[in-house]
């Protein structure tokens, strides 16, 4: 039988290595790795975790800064049926802690710079046996990365996959304070990489820039599909605006996935400076993560003006869903466009009916890219999945032409320059502080980030405290982008009849004057 499973991420990369030995796959400072080079190297490092004694199935934490070595072993892990898990590099110890025994990970690749995160819970990792090190210091118990590459063959690991075997698990943020694993198989993964590289239209003979975290799901995949079509990808470990629009100029750029704060960082930079850049070579730009302002997408249609603008709405449990085109960036405000290539979509109410034309519904998508399912969690599976349909709890409305616009997010998370923050955790730290009776924290209009985090809080009776007191109660209990940048103190918070704090209501008198509006 000549049929075989051949929806297979890793394969593409063999294919690449065949087909375009010599051709620039990633670059990262001054390294620069063709096909050839990248395949073997990603090759060394899949034996040499086979050779550790990890089989088909094993999960693998990634705990690493933006670097070369994080697609290594995405692609390492993609070769062998190994289930890559990749961990925000933001947490705390007894966060990333979690995410490890919840994956039931045998193994964590990090690199030095996370050291004194990881060796404070290393004991409490249930079923963690090996550990892979970046960096020159040694550690005791700890393999050095270069070192298990350099003892490990180039050939082609022989694996028996199936385009149904999972690949990804991706952690989200949990509205309980526990994250949810979001499975993701081989067929999965190509699907979204292979539709979206039609939709897009990226080519072998594109360059992307990637300047945000491969954790997260956004820059992670769009890495891949420009891998998975033989194109090139050039990291950088972080953001700066001026050195993101200098590189464009420089290696002749012509892709990029921007969130609306990068974009917000580049416009304010001088203009005598934004003229000095060279970014004609920009063909197709991507916003996702929240809607773009109209100041910001005017001045993003005027800049790069070689370049068609994409709006995309997606998850890392769906993959992208919609996509506003450059055609109509200009007449759709505040838009995520209409369902991608291969997707299906529908509004319904809470009781799971179609919601009224023009009305908000809870949006359900069904296509090729899905998850499948919560890891250990078919309870959280079951409550978001209608049939065919599953559903992150955003609440859209689609206008007469069938474009979608979102209206409310789910539960009460806040979307801070791109990044996902669920307040609940937040209000338990602040509620363990002993003056305080009752806190909810709250997105407000920040002019860079799109939103910061507001503490609003009620002092047990007698009590005074000072913004600062709750800033440094924080500081050492949350990951830095979890802190709230402000403080507001007052007498007692809204609450419905169910004793529900009513965070609706608190964000009402912040959101009132601003162009876009979290409700």
């Amino acid at each position: 039988m000549l049929l075989k499973d051949t929806l297979l991420v890793g394969d593409t990369l063999r294919q690449h290595a065949q087909k375009y030995p010599t051709k620039e796959a990633i670059i990262f400072e001054d390294k620069r790795m063709t096909y050839g080079e990248y395949n073997e190297r990603v090759n060394r490092l899949a034996n040499g975790l086979m050779g550790l004694g990890l089989k088909k199935g094993d999960k693998v934490s990634i705990l690493l800064s933006n670097k070369p070595e994080y697609m290594d072993a995405y692609f390492a892990i993609h070769k062998t049926g190994f289930v890559a898990v990749p961990i925000n590099y933001n947490l705390k110890a007894d966060e990333i802690q979690y995410i490890v025994n919840n994956s039931e990970s045998k193994a964590l690749i990090t690199s030095v710079e996370f050291l004194e995160r990881v060796e404070p819970v290393m004991k409490q990792f249930e079923q963690v046996k090996h550990y892979i090190l970046l960096g020159n210091e040694k550690c005791p118990n700890m393999i050095p990365y270069e070192e298990l590459l350099a003892r490990s063959s180039t050939a082609e690991p022989e694996v028996e996959l199936k385009e149904a075997d999972h690949n990804l698990i991706m952690y989200t943020s949990g509205t309980t304070g526990f994250p949810k694993g979001a499975v993701r198989s081989h067929r999965a993964n190509t699907l979204l990489y292979m539709y979206s590289c039609i939709e897009f239209g990226f080519t072998e003979e594109d360059k992307i820039i990637s300047v945000g975290p491969l954790y997260h799901g956004g820059p992670c995949f769009f890495n891949h599909m420009h891998l998975y079509i033989g194109a090139t990808v050039l990291i950088r470990e972080k953001f700066d605006a001026a050195d993101t629009l200098r590189t464009i100029g420089e290696e002749k750029i012509t892709t990029a996935f921007f969130v609306p704060t990068m974009y917000n960082m580049m416009m304010q930079l001088p203009k005598k400076e934004l003229d000095s850049y060279d970014v004609s070579s920009m063909r197709v730009l991507t916003s996702g993560a929240a809607p773009l302002h109209t100041k910001t997408k005017e001045w993003i249609l005027d800049y790069f003006k070689n370049a068609n603008l994409s709006e995309v709405y997606g998850a890392t449990e769906t993959g992208i869903c919609t996509n506003l085109k450059h055609r109509d960036q200009r007449r759709k405000l505040r838009c995520v466009g209409q369902p991608i290539f291969g997707y299906e979509m529908t509004l319904l109410d809470e009781e799971g009916k179609p919601a009224p034309h023009g009305e908000p519904g809870i949006l359900y998508a069904t296509g090729p890219c899905m998850l499948d399912g919560y890891y250990k969690n078919p309870r959280a599976t079951d409550d978001n999945s209608r049939g065919k349909w599953f559903t992150v709890g955003d609440v859209l409305r689609m206008d007469e032409e069938g474009y979608y616009y979102v209206v409310d997010r789910k539960s009460d998370m806040v979307i801070s320059g791109g990044v996902n923050i669920y307040p609940v955790e937040i209000d338990n730290v602040i509620m363990a502080h002993p003056k305080v009776v009752d806190c909810a924290v709250i997105g407000v209009p920040d002019e860079k980030w799109g939103e910061s985090l507001k503490a609003i809080v009620v002092l047990k009776d007698g009590e005074t405290c000072t913004e600062q007191e709750i800033m440094d109660h924080c500081k050492d209990r949350l990951a830095s982008y979890k802190k709230p940048k402000s403080v507001d103190f007052v007498a007692e918070l809204p609450r419905n009849p169910s004793g529900k704090i009513l965070k609706r209501v608190l964000r009402e008198q912040y959101w009132r004057d601003q162009e876009s509006r979290v409700s």
